[in-house]
């Protein structure tokens, strides 16, 4: 008795000594034994001591754990994750230092954890909770409570929250009104519920950043207990509209719950035949609308003041009050019938496109942001934008306007302002202007010298006089025309031998160019003055000169008895022929510049001095001197030919002398051409004799001697102020302008050059020199050079790297195989074709505007960095690829007679390339474009037979293996198995069959851009995007796993195959993961559809009213509570089922009579016909207390809170496993699923004539 004694005391002294936790689930225990936490075997129980000071445990992914019991003396823990089991209930009351806690993925249906009040993350998704309170969780960040039952979750109370998914469950109530929403990550979701409406601090804000976290016919609020609101929208086009975007639902009813409108912020309904737009007040936050191509009249945008952006153009507005649109930025209005438009208020428009109206006036002043305004095709008189320094873009065209000032509008690059009646355009301030439209209207006079980037000019039909375009850059201008301006003599310009030759035809006859048409010619006698007005040549009153340009053409002149004393001024009669200066008072006349002169009569004044040495005395066929009693000395080019051939023109007083004054000074002119040329361009005046006065040519600064056979240039030397040189098309075989130090411009070109210098000429800007024999070019010392051409020369070599303000350089027809540019930056036109380049760098030339680089061995050209280029003619070389998407200013492209394999012109300005020349390219056959349907209408001879254009030339296609094994196959993939399609075997392909392959996915087929026939049923596509295959007419896409079909693009499509698999239940709509799931099928676009099969689907509303041709529809097996069968053309449908769809109760028909006469054993007994529009009806919700558990299961399912009818249970190929009835009328069911394979099954539950599907893990 004594020895028990002891035995018991020492159990109850170990027992004081060590506590013990129970740990009945036998799993929990083995696994805190093998994490070291408990001990020895299970035993139930492990020591308090080990676990009550522990911060984290992890029991993740056991999977096997039912019970947690014990968790509760883990008193420490901070931490706890117990995901992946099998926990039907958790118990953390005692865990109050919990700041982490997750059990995702278990079957817990309630969880408490008002006493954690320091947590700030939990994880509980995956379970089967139906309520959740975080009310007393202030701490909390981080929410994940998706894949539950949840049907209402308020975070109201949990300020610190940013990051929350409660998606997949069943809510109709979610308030995230914590005052704290902007630290809520964008990155939270909250869709795949119930939920209508979700309460939120700031509605724009979160419309701005959680529009995609939300189902669309969810809506923010800021309370959401409000009655639900209504707008009425009386058009029923406008509701039907609204309800195709998700912002109604059901069939037009005339309203719109506000609360699904009212954070809208962008809304598109053009083109949907809307007359009346009443209704769009009540879209409070919206900022971005679209309602142009519709049939309004009027428009009230006075509640929207949040619109940034409105577009009404196209409809039939007579007046538009945009007076409470402050923040308008962006307008368009155009072809309309407005007569006014006010947007004095609208100080932030940006664009104003209001053009093809009938607007007589239009205020811009206070829009001061304005940076594009449209407003042609109007009737406007005048148009104020002085305060619109913004503006960039101008279109005021096809108005009457009379006059308008644009000097304040400094940034402005394009002026579209003709067919107006202006007389006055300044445009001297708009130094950044490129585009000039300003033909047909009444100018007198238009100068752009200021204009320095101007490009392209329109100036003709108007009434110019004066017309200035020397603006340094005349070499960059692409487009222009000055025709149409009979009052216009002279064009002034840069350089006019350019300007001649390029500008020939762009101008009328009557204008000639010159650099300088406001010099003017002193005319100091009065009365020479007075005959020149009367004569029409001067204008105005006498104010001692006139133009020069009006008297430098002139070819006969008659002033005679005039009583003129001075005839200063005739040296500018360059071209006169015939001069009748008789019956005068001169004194002295002096013709020397007067080369031309063949007929002249200066008799009967008082001449003491004549001068006819022009070099040109033998074409001085009628001539009178007589009658001039003073006359002793006439100075003629040679005595004895003066005194053998006009001995009776003078009187016997008078005689001939090559210098009747002083001695002069000779330079030898041993050429003779040379000389004749010196002499008929009235320089040499004393006849050929090998010299000319130094005098007369010291001070020229031009000198033109071309085409005139000369093989020697001595004496160029002492042209001391020449600037310009033209000696071009003569015989030259050397040249020396070493001592022409002025010299700016040198055009030698065509002679017989074998060597230059002009090492010297450090002034020279224009160096022509090209069609010689030259092989040697050093233009180092020039730094001045703009422009350089040496076309058809030997050149192997040329350095311009000195020359960096080079605008133009010509080098094409040489033996060059290389040259470096890469110095010269600012250059705009390059030609360098016709050599042996191998390679040619342009990356640094960003000016250039025109390359020619054809016929030579270049086997690479990156023109990327080249934008602003305008012409690219590189034919004729070994190019294998060229690629000009990134110059978008070009206009012309020829790159025929290449090697290409690649040529992509996708630059998004297809339209501007006229002229394009792509042939002669064998192997090339896929040319990658903007817009293939364009590209075919206007390039189709511009290509080979062999090449085809597309969006998409990268050569090949990636394709899924299944895909190309059935590719590879069908013989269309002839290159062997490496994912992916060569893009030449699928573009002309026009049928194609893949049927029935095991397809996961059929990317790639938006290449087959010609096919017409496709047939990929019996797959496992779970999308398929046949968007961009519009010559689609038959699409059979049946039995795969689609939940959505798009073929809103496929407007060809006749025939429509989209069926799900074939139910084994009449009452049952069963669907496994094999069978399309489409919820909804828009055909509305498909209006050519002939036949239709979409059954065995889960859609609910089908509207086929705009299908007018056809004669097969089967949507049997669906979810309808919606089918529109009212297309006008009833009696063309013959063959229809529209049976299997429960919750059906009305099909709108044509003609009710015809339909239960025609097709009544077509739907089911409890549906009507109906002409009318069919009211939806509510389904009841019969599942709403559905419970399905434990899943995963090892055997029995429990299925519980339901009446259940009966359960079908599919594998996931769609094949029925098992059928269980149920007639006892319990609301505790179960099914065995003990002894099937491991792996997904989907059983089918069928209650009160409803049926919805669960997904379930055996394991």
């Amino acid at each position: 008795m004594k020895l028990k004694l002891l035995f018991i005391l020492f159990l109850a002294s170990v027992s004081s000594f060590a506590q013990y936790t129970l740990i009945p689930d036998l799993y929990f225990e083995a696994e805190l034994i093998r994490q070291g936490i408990d001990s020895g075997v299970p035993d139930g129980k492990v020591l308090t001591s080990n676990i009550n000071t522990r911060t984290t445990l992890n029991v993740r992914g056991v999977s096997l754990i039912t019970d947690l019991t014990g968790i509760q003396d883990f008193t420490a823990l901070k931490s706890l994750l117990c995901d992946t089991n099998q926990l039907t209930s958790l118990d953390v009351s005692k865990n109050t230092a919990l700041t982490y806690l997750s059990f995702g993925s278990n079957y817990l249906t309630t969880i408490d954890v008002s006493k954690n009040t320091a947590l700030t993350e939990l994880r509980c998704y995956h379970n089967l909770l139906t309520t959740l309170d975080v009310s007393k969780n202030p701490a909390l960040t981080i929410l994940h409570c998706y894949e539950n039952q949840l049907k209402a979750l308020d975070v109201s109370k949990n300020p610190a929250l940013t990051y929350l998914d409660c998606s997949d469950n069943e809510l109709t109530g979610l308030n995230l009104k914590n005052g704290n929403n902007s630290k809520l990550s964008t990155n939270s979701s909250f869709n795949a519920n119930n939920l209508s409406c979700i309460q939120v601090d700031n509605v724009a804000y979160a419309n701005a950043n959680w529009a995609s976290a939300k189902d669309p016919q969810a809506s923010y609020s800021l309370d959401c207990s409000i009655v639900v609101q209504y707008t009425l929208i009386p058009d029923v086009n406008f509701e039907k509209k609204l309800i195709q975007l998700g912002y109604d639902f059901g069939t037009p009813d005339g309203k719109v719950p506000t609360s699904k409108i009212s954070g809208v912020t962008t809304l598109n309904i053009s083109g949907s035949s809307i007359t009346n737009l009443t209704g769009i007040q009540d879209f409070a936050a919206l900022q971005q609308l679209d309602c142009s191509n519709n049939q309004l009249t009027a428009l009230d945008f006075s509640k929207n003041i949040a619109l940034t952006n409105l577009s009404c153009n196209s409809n039939k507005l007579t007046t538009l009050d945009v007076s409470k649109n402050v923040a308008l930025t962006y307008l368009y209005c155009y072809s309309n019938k407005l007569t006014t438009l006010d947007v004095s208020n609208n100080t932030a428009l940006i664009y104003l496109y209001c053009y093809e109206n009938q607007l007589t006036a239009l205020d811009v002043s206070k829009s001061t942001a304005l940076t594009n305004l449209n407003c042609y095709s109007n009737q406007l008189t005048s148009l104020n934008v002085s305060q619109n320094a913004a503006l960039k873009e101008l279109h005021c065209y096809s108005n009457k306007l009379t006059s308008f000032d644009i000097s304040k509008s400094i940034a402005l690059t394009k002026l579209y302002c003709y067919s107006n009646q202006l007389t006055a355009l300044d445009v001297s301030k708009n130094t950044a202007l490129i585009y000039l439209y300003c033909n047909e209207n009444q100018l007198t006079a238009l100068d752009t010298s200021k204009n320095t980037v101007l490009r392209y000019i329109d100036c003709s039909s108007n009434q110019l006089t004066s017309l200035n375009l020397k603006n340094g850059n005349n070499t960059n201008v692409s487009s222009y025309n000055f025709t149409n301006n009979p009052n216009l003599s002279c064009i002034q310009v840069d350089n006019d031998y350019y300007s001649s030759n390029s500008w020939k035809s762009y101008k009328d006859a009557t204008a000639s160019y010159s650099k300088d048409c406001l010099a003017s010619t002193l005319i100091p006698d009065v009365n020479f003055e007075k005959k020149l007005i009367s004569l029409g040549i001067d204008t105005g009153t006498v104010d001692g000169q006139v133009p020069t340009y009006k008297i430098n053409r002139l070819t006969s002149l008659d002033i005679s008895n005039s009583s003129i004393i001075n005839l200063t001024g005739i040296q500018d009669f360059t071209e006169l022929n015939t001069l009748n200066c008789s019956g005068n008072q001169l004194t002295a006349l002096d013709l020397s510049k007067n080369k031309l002169v063949n007929s002249l009569n200066c008799s009967s004044n008082q001449l003491t001095s004549l001068n006819l040495k022009t070099g040109t005395n033998t074409y001085l066929s009628i001539r009178n001197f007589k009658n001039n009693p003073d006359l002793t000395c006439i100075q003629v080019d040679n005595v004895a030919y003066s005194a053998a051939n006009w001995a009776s023109s003078k009187d016997p007083v008078a005689g001939f002398s090559t210098d009747c004054s002083a001695v002069v000074q000779y330079t030898l002119i041993p050429d003779a051409n040379f000389e004749k040329k010196l002499i008929a361009l009235g320089i040499d005046t004393d006849g050929t004799n090998g010299k000319v006065s130094t005098a007369s040519i010291s001070s020229l600064t031009s000198l033109d001697v071309t085409y005139s056979k000369i093989t020697d240039l001595t004496g160029i030397q002492d042209f001391a102020a020449l600037k310009i040189l033209k000696c071009f098309e003569n015989q030259l075989t050397s040249l020396d302008v070493s001592k022409n130090n002025v010299l700016e411009e040198l055009y030698c070109s065509e002679n017989q050059l074998t060597a230059l210098d002009v090492s010297k000429n450090v002034a020279l800007e224009s160096l022509f020199c090209g069609k010689n024999q030259l092989t040697a070019l050093d233009v180092s010392n020039n730094t001045a050079l703009r422009a350089i051409s040496f076309y058809n020369s030997q050149l192997t070599n040329l350095d311009v790297s000195k020359n960096t303000d080079l605008r133009y350089l010509d080098c094409s027809s040489n033996l060059l195989s290389n040259l470096d540019v890469s110095k010269n930056t600012v250059l705009s036109a390059f030609y360098c074709y016709s050599n042996s380049l191998t390679n040619l760098d342009v990356s640094k030339n960003l000016t250039l505007l025109d390359l020619r680089c054809d016929t030579n061995q270049l086997a690479n050209l990156d023109v990327s960095n080249n934008t602003a280029l305008d012409i690219l003619s590189c034919a004729q070389n070994q190019l294998i690829n060229l690629n000009v998407s990134n110059n978008k200013a070009l206009t012309y492209l020829n790159c025929s007679y290449n090697l290409l394999t690649s040529l992509n012109l996708k630059n998004g300005n297809n339209v501007k390339m006229s002229g394009n020349n792509f042939t002669n390219n064998p192997n090339l056959s896929c040319i990658q474009v903007d817009n293939v349907a364009y590209s075919n209408a206007n390039w189709a001879a511009k290509k080979d037979a062999t090449a085809s254009y597309s969006d998409n030339c990268s050569g090949a296609v990636a394709v899924s293996s299944a895909f190309e094994d059935q590719l590879i196959a069908l013989g269309v993939d002839t290159d062997g198995k490496n994912g992916s399609v060569l893009l030449a075997s699928i573009t002309n392909i026009t049928s194609l069959d893949v049927s029935n392959s095991n397809i996961t996915s059929l990317s790639g087929i938006e290449y087959f851009s010609k096919l017409e026939t496709l047939k990929c049923q019996g797959n496992l596509l779970t999308s398929i995007n046949v968007s961009s295959n519009l010559a689609l007419k038959y699409l059979d896409c049946s039995k795969n796993l689609l939940s959505t079909l798009d073929v809103s693009k496929n407007t060809q499509l006749t025939e429509l195959y989209c069926d799900g698999i074939v139910t084994t239940s009449k009452k049952i709509n069963a669907k496994t993961s094999a069978a399309n799931q489409l919820t909804v099928l828009d055909v509305s676009k498909n209006v050519l559809l002939t036949k239709l099969s979409c059954s065995n689907n889960l859609i609910v509303s089908l509207d086929l009213s705009k299908n007018t041709l056809l004669t097969d529809v089967n949507c049997s097996n669906n979810k309808l509570t919606s089918l529109n069968l009212n297309n006008g053309n009833n009696s063309k449908l013959v063959n229809v089922n529209f049976k299997t769809n429960a919750s059906q109760s009305c099909i709108q028909v044509d003609d009710v009579a015809y339909a239960n006469a025609n097709w009544s054993t077509a739907k089911d007994a409890t549906a009507i016909y109906s002409k009318t529009a069919c009211t939806l009806g509510i389904e009841d919700l019969v599942f709403e207390k559905l419970a399905v558990y434990p899943n995963p299961t090892k055997g029995e399912l429990h299925i519980d809170n339901i009446v259940l009818e009966k359960a079908s249970v599919y594998d996931v190929l769609g094949k029925l496993v098992t059928t269980t009835k149920f007639t006892n009328g319990s609301n505790t069911n179960s099914i065995n699923l003990s002894g099937f394979p491991k792996g997904i099954y989907y059983v089918y539950l069928e209650s009160e004539g409803s049926t919805i599907v669960r997904k379930i893990i055996v394991k």
